[in-house]
């Protein structure tokens, strides 16, 4: 029952401004209203994300007192340095979405290439499940193209590393995630 909920934790909260937002919202709200209006005893809202520039405007949101609840952890709290990289990419194909997509994409696959080339890690952000797998493949593929020898050392065969892909892969329901894991 409602009554026994006493922690909200909103992951990627970041979401309010999505199409999912309103629900995020409606949530938030009625939480608040019925703790307001004394239909259930304190909830704690705690909203998480990695992205968020603007943390205090959705404290406000969350009705954090900001001198007592409100905690940014910032990069100074990673404890590995993580370099961060924007690349605007203007495309040619006014009008077209799926071509300059596909520019977005090569760029893309260019920069984790030459990160992978170098043996260093990176961690690309994208905006869903679906674009995860195919811009993983996408990567996948121009590795293959642009170096075969490269695509088999993205995964280091013979690590641990690799052996711990290779067995998440043997367990994976989701067949691109068969096929991607052994991968890297």
């Amino acid at each position: 029952a409602a009554s026994t909920v006493r922690l909200v934790i909103i992951d990627e909260v970041h979401l309010l401004h999505s199409e999912r937002g309103p629900v995020l919202e409606s949530i938030v709200a009625r939480t608040r209203r019925a703790v307001a209006a004394g239909l259930v005893p304190h909830v704690r809202l705690v909203g998480l994300s990695a992205t968020l520039p603007n943390y205090e405007d959705v404290g406000a949101f969350l009705g954090v007192d900001k001198g007592r609840g409100l905690f940014r952890f910032g990069p100074e709290f990673r404890p590995v340095g993580l370099q961060q990289t924007f690349v605007g990419v203007e495309s040619k194909a006014k009008g077209r979405a799926t071509k300059a997509l596909s520019v977005v994409n090569e760029v893309c696959a260019d920069y984790a290439l030459d990160f992978a080339k170098r043996q260093q890690p990176v961690l690309v952000f994208v905006h869903g499940r679906k674009d995860t797998v195919s811009t993983a493949d996408i990567i996948r593929k121009a590795a293959a193209k642009a170096d075969p020898a490269l695509e088999k050392s993205l995964a280091r065969h013979g690590t641990a590393m690799a052996e711990r892909l290779k067995d998440a892969a043997n367990r994976a329901r989701h067949h691109a995630l068969q096929e991607l894991l052994p991968c890297g």
